[in-house]
C-alpha cells in the first residue's frame, strides 16, 4: 500500500518548502545529518522495555494494523518506560527502524482505539519526514537562527501535529477515539467523577479567541513559541479533517484555527506579512471606496485593523494605481493560505455596511484573481460568520 501522504496538512507542507528554502537552515539541518545515528534505540534498550508480540500480542496488532493504513514500510520497535503522565513519542529512525514510546500510564490508561489513535499519531510523524526538521535544536541558542525562521519553526512544528493527528484519526477509525484521547491528554483524567464531553472541549476554543483579542499587543506571547498546538484546537482541527470538506474548505478552517496561536501578519515582522498589510490596507480602502464613498462602518473595520484616523490620510487614487501591483506581489511571494488571510479579511472590511455593491464586489473578485485566491472562496468569505470584536 502507498504512504498515505494526502492526509498532510497543507499548512505543514508550506511552512516546510519556506524554511528548506532558507540557506541558513538548510546548513543547519545539513550538519546534524551529518553526525548520524545518535544512539537512540541503545538508550532505549537501557531504560526501557521493548514489547514483543509474545507481550503484548494485542499492542502488536494495533501496531501492524496502523502501520498497514497508513502504507509505513519501516519495520517498528516499540518500548514502553515508566511515568505518570500520558506521553509518547516517535524517535528518529536508525539502521532501518522507527521506535515508537509510550509510557506506562498511557498504556494502562487508554483503551484499544485511543492506543490506535496515539499509535497512528506517532507514525505519522515518521511517515511525513518530520524528524528532518528538529525544531528544538534548530530553535536553541546554539543554532542562532534569525528570529523570524524560529517563529516558523514552531508555526510547522504546530502543523505537523495536526498532519500527525490525522494520521491518528485514520488508525482509531473515527473522530470519538480522537476527542477522547485528546480530553485524557489535555486532562490527565482516566474516566469516572469526571465526564467527558468533547463539544465541552470544543467550546474552550472561543474563549482561547477571546482571551487572545483582549492581550494582543508587540509582546511575544508563549503559545507563539509552543511545539503543539492547544489541545480544544487539536480535537477542533480534526473535526473539520472527519467532516469531508473540500480540501480548499478544510486547509483554509484550519488556517484561521491555526492563528490562534500564531501572531497575525499584522504583527508579524517578515516580508511577507508586510505585503499583506500593505495589500490589505490598499484594498480595504480602494473598494470600500469604489461604491462612491468609503462608509463609517467601513472605516471602522479598517481601524480595527490598522487604528484610529486610518482613511483621513489615504490618497485613493494613489492606493487605486498601486493596488493590483500589490496584490501580484502577495502571489509572488506569499504562501496560498496566508493569501487567502488577507482576501478573508478584505471581505470583512467590503462587508462592514451590511451591502456588497456590485462595484466593490467586481474590483474584489479582480484584486483576489490577482493574488492568486479564486473567486469560490470570496464568495464563501463574503457570507461567512466572521467578525473583529
Amino acid at each position: 500500500m502507498a504512504p498515505r501522504l494526502d492526509l498532510r496538512a497543507q499548512g505543514e507542507a508550506d511552512l516546510e518548502a519556506k524554511l528548506l528554502a532558507e540557506p541558513q537552515l538548510k546548513r543547519a539541518i545539513e550538519e546534524l545529518e551529518k553526525r548520524g545515528d545518535l544512539g537512540a534505540r541503545r538508550q532505549l534498550l537501557g531504560t526501557s522495555v521493548r514489547i514483543t508480540s509474545a507481550m503484548a500480542p494485542k499492542l502488536e496488532q494495533m501496531m501492524e494494523q496502523c502501520r498497514s493504513q497508513l502504507g509505513v514500510e519501516t519495520k517498528v520497535e516499540t518500548f514502553v518506560y515508566p511515568d505518570s503522565s500520558f506521553n509518547a513519542g516517535c524517535v528518529r529512525p536508525e539502521q532501518g527502524r522507527v521506535f515508537v514510546m509510550l509510557s506506562s500510564a498511557l498504556l494502562e490508561g487508554f483503551d484499544d482505539d485511543e492506543l490506535r489513535f496515539v499509535i497512528g499519531h506517532e507514525l505519522g510523524h515518521h511517515l511525513f519526514g518530520h524528524h528532518r526538521i528538529p525544531v528544538r535544536l534548530l530553535a536553541g541558542e546554539d543554532a542562532a537562527m534569525p528570529g523570524p525562521i524560529v517563529m516558523q519553526l514552531f508555526a510547522w512544528s504546530r502543523y505537523a501535529e495536526l498532519s500527525a493527528d490525522r494520521a491518528g484519526l485514520t488508525c482509531a477509525g473515527g473522530l470519538e477515539p480522537v476527542a477522547r484521547s485528546l480530553f485524557k491528554l489535555a486532562s490527565g483524567l482516566r474516566g469516572g467523577l469526571v465526564q467527558m464531553r468533547a463539544e465541552d472541549l470544543l467550546s474552550q476554543i472561543g474563549d482561547l479567541r477571546t482571551e487572545g483579542e483582549a492581550q494582543q499587543s508587540d509582546k511575544p506571547r508563549g503559545d507563539w513559541f509552543a511545539t503543539h498546538p492547544f489541545s480544544p484546537m487539536r480535537l477542533h482541527a480534526a473535526k473539520l479533517f472527519s467532516e469531508h470538506k473540500s480540501k480548499e474548505q478544510l486547509e483554509a478552517g484550519v488556517a484561521e484555527l491555526m492563528s490562534l496561536m500564531e501572531p497575525t501578519y499584522l504583527q508579524e515582522k517578515s516580508e511577507s506579512a508586510e505585503l499583506m498589510r500593505r495589500l490589505l490596507l490598499a484594498g480595504g480602502v480602494v473598494i470600500a471606496a469604489s461604491s462612491g464613498e468609503i462608509d463609517g462602518a467601513e472605516k471602522e473595520a479598517l481601524e480595527k485593523f490598522f487604528g484610529p484616523g486610518t482613511c483621513a490620510s489615504m490618497n485613493v487614487k494613489a492606493l487605486e494605481g498601486d493596488l493590483q501591483r500589490r496584490a501580484r506581489e502577495v502571489k509572488e511571494r506569499v504562501s496560498p493560505l496566508k493569501r487567502q488571510q488577507v482576501i478573508r479579511d478584505l471581505c470583512i472590511v467590503v462587508r462592514a455596511d451590511g451591502h456588497v455593491h456590485d462595484a466593490e464586489r467586481a474590483l474584489l473578485l479582480s484584486t483576489a484573481e490577482t493574488a492568486g485566491v479564486d473567486a469560490a472562496f470570496v464568495e464563501r468569505a463574503l457570507t461567512a460568520d466572521v467578525r473583529l470584536d
